[in-house]
């Protein structure tokens, strides 16, 4: 039975991430509320209220994605185990893997941001931070999956891994 060295949950919870949907939901609601309620035009050519009503959607929609998205890592005996709900799941088996280690790196210069992404670096999974676990397997590709327990996690990846 594969017994769990290491688990994380992350989620995203960066203050922008969650401000500009809210701040576009506050404006579409305003609108509503502007000519609705003060019977007043919102802009030179105003939009049905319940157009704006199906514009908030739109924000409503991204609010609910970021706020459900986590980043699970699980590591176990046998492998390593990413979970980035709808944005995929990936098993590593530890045997495919040449090389590993905690590392400090750059989200924005190395991979070009936060979330999910595929770049000329590799494939990096990460939510916030600058921490993460380099994995280099053995077919030439790189994962790089962001932690915020890179303390509690280097250990392990000496110990474990190559």
């Amino acid at each position: 039975m594969e017994k769990i060295l290491f688990e994380e949950e992350q989620r995203m919870r960066q203050w922008w991430i969650i401000a500009i949907p809210i701040l576009l939901i506050g404006i579409f609601a305003y609108g509503i509320f502007q000519q609705e309620v003060m019977g007043i035009p919102f802009g030179n050519q105003p939009a049905p209220s319940w157009g704006i009503a199906l514009f908030m959607f739109i924000p409503i929609g991204l609010l609910w994605f970021f706020w459900s998205l986590k980043l699970t890592t699980k590591i176990t005996n046998e492998m390593i185990i990413i979970d980035f709900g709808i944005l995929g799941k990936k098993q590593i088996k530890l045997l495919d893997i040449k090389t590993a280690a905690v590392v400090t790196y750059s989200p924005l210069k190395d991979y070009g941001g936060w979330g999910l992404r595929v770049g000329t670096n590799g494939t990096a999974y990460n939510v916030a931070g600058k921490t993460g676990l380099q994995i280099d397997l053995k077919k030439g590709k790189r994962i790089m999956i962001g932690t915020q327990k890179g303390e509690i996690l280097k250990p392990i990846v000496e110990k474990l891994l190559p």
